[in-house]
């Protein structure tokens, strides 16, 4: 075998990625210390509410695309009464034997949610409750930015009909609602009901709600407590697939040992033009005991160092050269004030052909590198 592996690597990069680059300082990371935080409270909450079932979304099975599958779970008691999926949305209904509804609605028809708006509520948005729900990216999208989730009380104040006089009155009773959100949506915030599209919605690649109702508006404490451990038990189903499965890599170690050596272009994209065979080559390695990408061209031997990783499939894994909970703030990133590039994706879904594709967050540029 060749000191340069024959794998073709399409190599999608910015052209201020490698400049400005650190020593690789301050390397002290608690990996996934976030994440494992929240399973220990979903852990905690299964174990004081006796949440014996669980369900799981099936949107982008049932549409054969890449879409994340959702989890949460319920007590006895509690059923699952309603599953609709099409190619565009997917609602779950899971009700108790007073009628009360948690209802998970993923929508992607659009992104702007607009039409003839019906009624307008001023609802007081209030936290109740962590959630366990930790965003990542989803189709080569990161999401991370949507921060901490919690359970929010929606408390309905005040309500217009549109069809009616127009004007506000409020609500002598208050109704009360539970939905999982991220934790900026905490405040007082208008309702637009709109027939057939979901309110009290996160952007994820599409629209998801996940609110709990009652009929009256009301709910005994018992049915409190049991809405808020489900809503609080939400997570991405792989959260669960990856401790179980040891094909998936865990650790950006273990992706620097399964790719570790030297890459040679095979094909270089710059900003979607293919500008050719580039004689530059890649190389995954440990500099000072620390994961580094080295490009080396003209001579030169330049270092990208990181710092953080995260799984997004069995096939796709992001390296990141910062930390991801301190990006914008101090941190130990390797770059200057007018370097952007952030993060890179490695594609593992042809490793077996050869075949290996990095993409470089936000920028785009690639190249094409044989191993």
């Amino acid at each position: 075998m060749k000191n340069i592996r024959n794998l073709c690597i399409l190599f999608i990069i910015s052209s201020i990625l490698l400049v400005g680059c650190s020593n690789g300082e301050n390397t002290d990371i608690k990996k996934g210390e976030n994440t494992d935080i929240k399973k220990e409270e979903n852990t905690d909450i299964k174990k004081e509410f006796n949440l014996k079932n669980t369900y799981s979304t099936r949107y982008g099975e049932a549409n054969a695309i890449t879409y994340p599958s959702f989890s949460f779970d319920y007590p006895s008691g509690w059923k699952i009464t309603n599953e609709e999926i099409t190619p565009t949305s997917e609602k779950v209904v899971l009700s108790n034997e007073n009628g009360i509804e948690v209802t998970y609605w993923y929508f992607g028809d659009m992104k702007e949610l607009t039409g003839t708006t019906r009624n307008i509520n001023l609802v007081d948005v209030t936290k109740i409750a962590d959630a366990s729900f930790v965003p990542e990216y989803v189709q080569a999208t990161d999401y991370t930015s949507l921060g901490n989730f919690i359970v929010g009380k929606l408390d309905t104040k005040e309500q217009c009909d549109m069809l009616g006089d127009g004007v506000f009155q409020k609500v002598e009773d208050d109704l009360i609602r539970y939905a999982l959100l991220p934790e900026s949506e905490i405040g007082k915030k208008e309702e637009m009901l709109v027939p057939g599209l979901p309110t009290f919605s996160f952007w994820y690649s599409g629209h998801i709600s996940f609110i709990a109702e009652s009929p009256t508006g009301k709910f005994t404490e018992r049915e409190e407590k049991e809405v808020i451990s489900i809503l609080s038990s939400f997570r991405t189903s792989k959260d669960e697939n990856i401790d179980n499965n040891s094909n998936f890599i865990k650790s950006i170690d273990d992706l620097w040992d399964k790719l570790k050596g030297k890459w040679k272009f095979e094909e270089y994209i710059m900003n979607g033009e293919n500008i050719g065979n580039e004689e530059h080559v890649l190389e995954l390695r440990y500099i000072d005991n620390k994961p580094a990408l080295s490009r080396i061209y003209d001579e030169q031997d330049v270092n990208i160092f990181f710092y953080d990783f995260s799984i997004a499939d069995i096939n796709h894994y992001t390296a990141y050269v910062y930390k991801r909970d301190e990006y914008g703030e101090k941190s130990p990133a390797n770059w200057g004030d007018d370097v952007v590039v952030v993060s890179y994706s490695f594609d593992l879904t042809n490793i077996s052909n050869d075949i290996l594709s990095i993409v470089s967050i936000p920028r785009i540029q690639s190249h094409t590198v044989q191993h």
